[in-house]
């Protein structure tokens, strides 16, 4: 199968996609306005402004999809490429499967009349859409109407599950400080500078350690904020790891946070639910379709005390985690493998193209 994909060639989880279709012996083509290792075409970025961009490479879609012939056309994200293949007019030959990621979806149309007719317009040239939450589902259903929508979530690895035996054998939350990591990058979507602010006391007198990553649009900001304002050492930043770097770094922490704006079910908790890292999240409905107040501590979007409750709560509860961590790992292991959900999403590209041919 010859697969036409438009990501953002920047993101891991674009490289993911990518490598692990290349594993099924599919042919892959990754066209994108973002540079990255895995990016075959590089879409001119002629204003510097997405949107505009997004609209003016409608052009360049037509030209590859003439040029590669693709059997199937996968845009990603339903604002942004999944606008440009709508408006550049492939669908009519050929096959459009469409990535929602959550953002295009929640945060998007909100922004203005224009921005929700755009998703609107992708929804509606998509031959199929894929959701990563039954929560994302039903907000694109609400948006568009009738449209053929399947749930597949942004899974783990398999590589994942060895560091998750090693450490359930020799966990142990009464060390101090707890190790804490926050993968999401320093964007205002990902509210890192609320993790800060809600939790400058327990860094304060080291009761955790939190460790972000060490890029996104305001990083340096938010690298001179956390030297002023918390105790040496207890805030550290990780540069860019490969991926199997990534997932052997993750066996050294013992909680994952997430404060996002908005959310629908974020690969990386999947991710920290497979090695054994335990949640501390938002109670978005997505969030919530993966873990309960069992299996992880959940606070209130944007209230700093129910944070600060739920990371006390962790710290002087005596309560055993062991239970919540297996189960955790079990229903990433039932539900959310990512060799598994790429198995899915081609069954269903199979199937699109063998309609397109009748």
């Amino acid at each position: 199968m010859k697969i036409l994909v438009l990501a953002d060639g920047r993101s891991i989880h674009t490289d993911r996609y990518i490598v692990e279709l290349k594993s099924l012996n599919h042919q892959v083509i990754l066209a994108s306005l973002e540079k990255g290792d895995n990016v075959d075409i590089n879409l001119k970025r002629r204003t510097g402004i997405a949107s505009v961009d997004y609209y003016l490479s409608s052009k360049e879609i037509r030209s590859l999809a003439r040029e590669y012939s693709p059997d199937i056309i996968n845009p990603h994200f339903a604002s942004g490429y999944g606008f440009a293949v709508a408006v550049s007019g492939v669908g009519r030959k050929y096959p459009v499967l469409l990535h929602c990621l959550g953002s295009d979806i929640l945060l998007s149309p909100q922004k203005s009349p224009l921005h929700k007719a755009r998703v609107r317009y992708a929804l509606s040239r998509a031959d199929h859409i894929l959701a990563d939450s039954e929560f994302l589902k039903k907000k694109i259903l609400d948006l568009g109407g009738e449209l053929a929508v399947d749930v597949i979530p942004w899974g783990a690895e398999n590589s994942l599950m060895p560091i998750f035996e090693r450490k359930i054998i020799q966990i142990d939350f009464t060390h101090r400080p707890l190790e804490i990591l926050v993968p999401r990058p320093h964007q205002k979507i990902y509210n890192n500078e609320f993790i800060l602010a809600a939790l400058r006391d327990f860094l304060q007198r080291r009761e955790i350690s939190i460790t972000f990553p060490a890029w996104g649009d305001d990083y340096e900001k938010f690298r001179k904020m956390s030297e002023s304002e918390t105790a040496s050492g207890t805030v550290r930043f990780y540069k860019f790891l490969s991926r199997d770097e990534y997932i052997q770094f993750m066996s050294g922490f013992d909680i994952y946070l997430s404060a996002a704006y908005i959310d629908s079910s974020p690969a990386s908790l999947l991710e920290s639910m497979a090695a054994g890292l335990f949640p501390v999240v938002c109670n978005f409905p997505g969030v919530e379709e993966w873990v309960s107040k069992e299996s992880a501590l959940l606070f209130e979007n944007e209230n700093s005390e129910s944070l600060r409750e739920a990371i006390d709560r962790f710290l002087h509860i005596n309560a055993d985690r062991r239970d919540a961590l297996i189960d955790n790992n079990r229903i990433v292991r039932e539900r959310a493998l990512f060799s598994e959900n790429i198995k899915a999403t081609v069954r269903i590209m199979e199937r699109l193209i063998q309609n397109a041919g009748t």
